[in-house]
């Protein structure tokens, strides 16, 4: 059944971060979810708010060769396989991504979910006089461009990964590679279709509207700065951990 309206979801804004601490606090959330999913529909829900520095990920459907990661590394990426849905996308600097982790079935399924993903995307476009919509492939559209991805993660209801949203992104950077394995498509940001520079901080007020819409959520906003949430990650996962 659909949530009403008034459901929270805590939004964690953490600046810019590394593809692998964002994925380290998701995983950690996304357990936390899954070990309490049993005893309640309604756990705390969590949308995650960042940038990636230049990063190379893969979903389930293609794995890289060692020569493949190894050619996106000497670009000066980072280069990563993700549990997600989909094949190679980018990430990187001027690129909105939001992670929600979230209860899927209480927005209806995974295809909804899917939809619902899509439409905050066109809706925030739409705030920004571009024109986004659907087609036969996953992800959000201006023509042939590609301006926002999507690609997610579910297990027993529970979701992790979620949706990109190009603002300002160098998008020299997708010439690198063939974008969601699409071969007739190209890729394209908010910048490119407004003909003026958009970047992800005037971006992210209205995506968080129209998400909110969207999910029929009441979004709960945390005063920790950017900075704080890189020292809570700091402290769940030392650095020294990557390593």
């Amino acid at each position: 059944r659909y949530p009403e309206k008034g459901v929270g979801m805590k939004v964690l804004r953490l600046g810019l971060v590394s593809w692998e601490r964002a994925e380290m606090l998701q995983h950690h959330l996304f357990k936390g979810m899954m070990s309490m999913s049993s005893q309640s529909n309604f756990t705390d829900e969590f949308l995650l708010l960042c940038q990636h520095p230049p990063t190379f990920t893969s979903g389930r459907r293609i794995q890289f060769s060692e020569d493949e990661a190894s050619r996106l590394r000497g670009l000066g990426a980072s280069v990563f396989q993700a549990d997600r849905g989909g094949e190679i996308t980018f990430h990187g600097p001027g690129q909105l991504v939001a992670y929600p982790i979230c209860n899927v079935r209480k927005y209806g399924g995974i295809k909804k979910y899917v939809s619902k993903l899509e439409q905050s995307v066109i809706d925030t476009c739409a705030q920004f006089e571009v024109s986004a919509s659907r087609c036969e492939h996953v992800g959000v559209w201006v023509g042939d461009g590609k301006i926002g991805a999507i690609g997610v993660h579910v297990t027993r209801g529970i979701t992790k990964h979620g949706l990109s949203l190009n603002c300002n992104t160098d998008l020299n950077w997708y010439n690198h590679i063939v974008p969601c394995g699409i071969v007739d498509k190209t890729v394209t940001s908010l910048s490119k279709e407004s003909g003026q520079e958009v970047t992800v901080k005037e971006v992210i007020p209205h995506f968080l509207n129209s998400f909110e819409a969207n999910f029929c959520v009441s979004l709960q906003h945390n005063t920790k700065s950017c900075i704080e949430w890189r020292e809570v990650l700091d402290t769940i996962f030392p650095p020294r951990s990557l390593s």
